[in-house]
């Protein structure tokens, strides 16, 4: 007897403390708080669980808390309080979460749906975990606060969409952004949104014209990793520390355009600036604002032929800046190989077509961000860069180096990020390198050995 009523008593005290709340709407309204809207008919609790189907629920009159909360079926959730949940937020690919004010305390969103944050009343996240799998919206929302640890993982399927003036911005503790997927500041009209946190970035950072993206504080860190992507027609302004290994690319996707960058800007031997030419007179500038040292790689992405004696100013410098560039570099458009004297002066750097000489080399492959060589030219030693996710993604991988007349001259595994390779032995000239896995070729880098 004493047995079966301890059973009895752990049971009731399980049952007591975590509940199951399934939205049923018998309330006649989308209030939260109203408890003949759930099935058990009370209101959720600090142990609840919560799911909410086919449904649009508010969180408006009071502060609110669960244990965790599955939205499914297009369900919403607007929060317009406090908000207090132990556990997870699963956002379906069809449901919404609307946050328009109040703090956010200890959640973490697993969104595959849509988290729009929107109004501009205050809004606090305190130690709270993003990790959006779809779409993040930030529409007309003014400021955003991060407390205590706040961490937002944008994984490689996942959009953050910024339509708003404003910022994210990290009042106490340590806040990050995480970027393997696009983050994009948009709008119709000229506008400004400043990001005061450390940001990690391996996918895309887009700016489109007349906006500007502020990543601002010399205490936080703007890091531009090697698979990482700056790019748009609009402005970077960064105070933050700038780490930039990565690519800069004006204008993305094969249009031509101007992006600028003020204050700190990074462009060391490693990073590189790809450069789309439609022609002599429309290709893509990157417009810097300082004094920056530019040592970085320059790929030129041919989208037609170019003329003897062309001339391509690429980068231009409100102040005086420094080169450590090679004199000479190599593009390619069908069968042509380019030559390029690379000419740098106190305020800009310009690309003359020095030489023009038709190859037959088959089954070239645009680089398309995935090998990198560096110095290119080299006489003696040369780095291959590839990135972390290939490695990640592919079973083999291997560089397959062929001539100008497709004969293979060297061949060797990849098992790291950076591989070295020495072609002291190589007769001068114009060399491929094929990034070969079990799919075949993924992509292909041209290489000048002087």
């Amino acid at each position: 007897m004493k047995t079966f009523l301890l059973l009895s008593f752990v049971l009731l005290s399980f049952f007591s403390f975590s509940q199951t709340h399934v939205w049923n709407g018998n309330g006649g309204d989308n209030q939260w708080f109203n408890a003949s809207n759930w099935d058990a008919g009370t209101v959720p609790n600090a142990s609840s669980t919560v799911l909410i189907e086919n449904a649009a629920v508010n969180i408006l009159s009071s502060s609110a808390t669960a244990s965790s909360i599955d939205l499914a079926s297009s369900a919403t959730l607007t929060i317009s309080n406090n908000f207090t949940v132990s556990g997870v937020v699963n956002i379906s690919e069809s449901s919404t979460v609307i946050i328009s004010q109040g703090t956010l305390s200890g959640v973490t969103f697993q969104n595959f749906g849509l988290l729009q944050f929107e109004t501009l009343d205050q809004k606090h996240l305190n130690n709270v975990t993003i990790n959006n799998h779809y779409t993040m919206a930030v529409v007309t929302s003014g400021v955003i606060h991060l407390d205590n640890t706040t961490t937002i993982n944008n994984f490689e399927t996942g959009t953050i969409s910024i339509d708003s003036n404003g910022g994210i911005v990290e009042d106490s503790g340590t806040a990050t952004l995480n970027n393997e997927g696009v983050i994009q500041k948009m709008g119709n009209s000229p506008g400004a949104f400043y990001m005061i946190f450390d940001t990690n970035n391996h996918g895309s950072i887009e700016v489109e014209a007349d906006q500007t993206f502020l990543f601002l504080v010399a205490s936080q860190n703007f890091t531009n990793f090697q698979d990482g992507i700056l790019t748009g027609e609009g402005a970077f302004d960064i105070t933050a520390n700038f780490v930039n290994h990565g690519f800069i690319n004006p204008s993305d996707d094969e249009i031509t355009g101007t992006l600028e960058i003020v204050n700190n800007f990074n462009f060391p031997s490693f990073a590189t600036l790809v450069i789309d030419v439609n022609s002599a007179s429309e290709y893509d500038v990157l417009d810097v604002f300082g004094s920056p040292l530019i040592e970085g790689n320059l790929d030129v992405n041919l989208l037609s032929e170019l003329n003897l004696n062309d001339e391509l100013t690429v980068i231009t410098s409100s102040n005086p800046l420094s080169c450590n560039l090679p004199t000479k570099m190599t593009a390619f458009f069908k069968e042509g190989t380019y030559f390029f004297d690379v000419i740098c002066t106190s305020n800009e750097v310009t690309l003359k077509v020095s030489d023009i000489v038709f190859l037959s080399v088959n089954n070239f492959v645009a680089n398309n961000h995935l090998l990198i060589a560096s110095p290119n030219p080299s006489k003696d030693v040369l780095t291959f860069n590839i990135p972390a996710s290939a490695l990640q993604k592919y079973l083999t991988l291997s560089i397959e180096v062929v001539n100008i007349f497709g004969q293979k001259v060297a061949e060797f595994p990849l098992n790291e990020i950076e591989t070295v390779f020495n072609v002291s032995r190589f007769s001068s000239g114009i060399y491929f390198a094929n990034l070969v896995s079990e799919k075949g070729i993924l992509a292909t880098t041209k290489l000048l050995v002087e």
